[in-house]
């Protein structure tokens, strides 16, 4: 975070985290917003990166779940998730929105 983040594009699925992240952070509480990104968006991002095209699919599961979108189809050319990749998102999921839901 000292770095800066000009030009960043976050995932669109966890707007309301990156914004804490980044009030936290400018606020002075830097190890508040370091918790918060390892807790909700690195997650998010570490089974993002797992295959090609991961992040489309990881975000758009998010996004239908929380009923912003209807459906998470992604189109190709992208591998599809396997099924334990889709076990861990399912549990990110839930510890993360099931109250939401």
């Amino acid at each position: 975070m000292p770095r800066g983040s000009q030009g960043t594009m976050p995932s669109c699925s966890q707007p309301k985290a990156f914004v804490k992240v980044w009030n936290l952070f400018h606020s002075g509480d830097e190890k508040a917003a370091s918790e918060l990104l390892h807790q909700r968006i690195l997650r998010v991002n570490r089974l993002s990166g797992l295959t090609w095209g991961g992040f489309f699919h990881v975000n758009k599961e998010i996004l239908r779940q929380r009923g912003i979108i209807r459906t998470a189809v992604v189109r190709g050319p992208v591998v599809p998730l396997d099924e334990l990749t889709r076990q861990e998102l399912q549990a990110v999921i839930d510890q993360l929105y099931g109250s939401e839901r």
